[in-house]
């Protein structure tokens, strides 16, 4: 068994944890009818109210580069919207 790492080690603060929950906390269809249509109902509300912030700039980039070319807001919005789709 391999051991958790020692978070009074870290090189840097933790900025986020991602969690994959389909089917293990709860059933994938909750997953992909509530909580997918819930996150692409407020894309671009969460957009517009961090536009010029670095997390808005980091999610804009992150997209570019998951998409292999810069697209700007209106752009990263249609990739987050189009994913979000696709991923039911």
């Amino acid at each position: 068994m391999q051991r958790a790492p020692d978070p009074s080690r870290a090189t840097a603060p933790v900025r986020a944890i991602v969690l994959d929950i389909e089917g293990t906390t709860g059933s994938l269809d909750h997953v992909q009818d509530v909580l997918f249509p819930y996150a692409r109902a407020r894309l671009a509300t969460w957009l517009a109210a961090h536009r010029g912030t670095a997390q808005w700039q980091g999610t804009l980039d992150e997209v570019a580069a998951q998409a292999g070319a810069a697209r700007g807001e209106a752009g990263a919005l249609a990739l987050l919207e189009g994913w979000s789709d696709t991923s039911t």
